[in-house]
């Protein structure tokens, strides 16, 4: 004989009355309400009581089993529905996932997530890959119109560009670029005679370039003989000087002695401590650069010319006329199989040796 005050469990859902767990058993609640507690559907609810009669929960456990239940349910639901790709392959993966969740199947439906989270992930590293790569580029070529705008002295407009680039080389997340451009605009600022912007961006540099390489790197090295050059035009020789001198110590562990950077550095040092009234040393430090530079370049090079000047300069400073004038005619014969007549360095030297020869007596 029938009785419509038993129903079978599998069919909650079907009835908006209170639910039967098993044996006859009920409790005072609709699996509406049920479902509305839980935060779940009802055909979920329906699952959960098939699954909780089916494993012989006693009364006593179902409501803490079936609230474990649900929180895993809506875990899963969330983590299934996290995923986005248009790899059809994920949407698959994604749609069996969520059917084995409605199935209460979790141990699939997990399997089928982790298996799609593997090719999701791999899909967004590599449209991240191609979107770092196209800012990088992006970043690259202003940098590169940057310098051509700075060759032409069109400083307002390198800065701009400069500026630009380092915004997308930050999109692109290439710090070592990063740094090289602020770098380049802290350059374009000193050759602007904008000093404290100048320093502040050699500045960013060389602690980027630190916390990146630490002590000897070519790049620090780099960035503390450009903050040397900016305080010397600012009037800070002994500041300007112990930039020098860190750079100098760095790069001959990097390079050792006979190293075009090592020269750079030790011609710098000679320029600043002749500003500072030491011209002995200003001497010692120039000689030191010229033998460097004429072992790399040989006689007739820029960088041998340039040390031959420097040197003309510290001797004139020592009241050495004679000795200054013997470095400034060097310098010029130098320059002039360089470059030919019309040329600043040219002018230069013949300026050098123009005042020395005045201040010999010889009008």
């Amino acid at each position: 004989m029938a009785n419509d005050d038993l129903r079978d469990p599998m069919q909650i859902g079907d009835y908006n009355k209170n639910i039967q767990i098993g044996n006859n058993n009920t409790i005072g609640i609709t699996d509406v309400e049920l479902a509305e507690q839980l935060g779940v559907g009802k055909v979920a609810v329906r699952n959960f009581l098939r699954l909780l009669d089916q494993q012989n929960v006693s009364i006593e456990e179902w409501d803490h089993t079936l609230r474990k239940l649900a929180e895993r349910h809506k875990e899963l639901e969330r983590r299934a529905a996290l995923l986005e790709s248009d790899d059809p392959e994920v949407t698959s993966l994604q749609s069996q996932a969520r059917q084995a969740i409605a199935d209460i199947r979790y141990e699939i439906a997990e399997d089928f997530l982790e298996k799609a989270v593997k090719l999701d992930n791999a899909a967004a590293e590599k449209i991240k890959a191609i979107f770092l790569k196209r800012k990088r580029s992006a970043a690259e070529n202003k940098a590169l119109k940057a310098e051509s705008l700075h060759t032409r002295f069109a400083f307002a407009e390198a800065i701009k560009a400069y500026e630009q680039a380092v915004i997308l080389a930050q999109e692109g997340e290439d710090e070592e670029k990063i740094t090289l451009y602020k770098n380049m605009l802290g350059c374009v600022h000193l050759d602007k005679g904008e000093y404290q912007k100048a320093v502040s961006y050699f500045e960013q540099a060389l602690a980027s370039d630190l916390k990146t390489y630490g002590e000897d790197h070519p790049s620090v090295a780099r960035d503390r003989n450009n903050l040397g050059s900016v305080w010397c035009s600012l009037g800070e020789y002994r500041k300007a000087a112990s930039y020098f001198e860190q750079a100098l110590a760095s790069n001959l562990k990097i390079y050792g002695e006979d190293h075009p950077s090592v020269a750079i550095d030790r011609n710098n040092l000679g320029l600043a401590w002749d500003s500072l009234g030491e011209y002995r040393k200003a001497v010692s430090y120039h000689e030191q650069a010229l033998a460097s530079d004429l072992k790399n370049y040989g006689e007739d090079h820029p960088s041998v010319a340039r040390d031959l000047n420097n040197l003309g300069s510290a001797w004139y400073s020592l009241g050495e006329y004679r000795k200054a004038i013997s470095y400034y005619e060097q310098a010029l014969a130098s320059d002039l199989k360089t470059y030919g007549e019309d040329h600043p360095s040219v002018t230069r030297d013949r300026n050098n040796l123009g005042l020395t020869w005045n201040s010999l007596g010889k009008r």
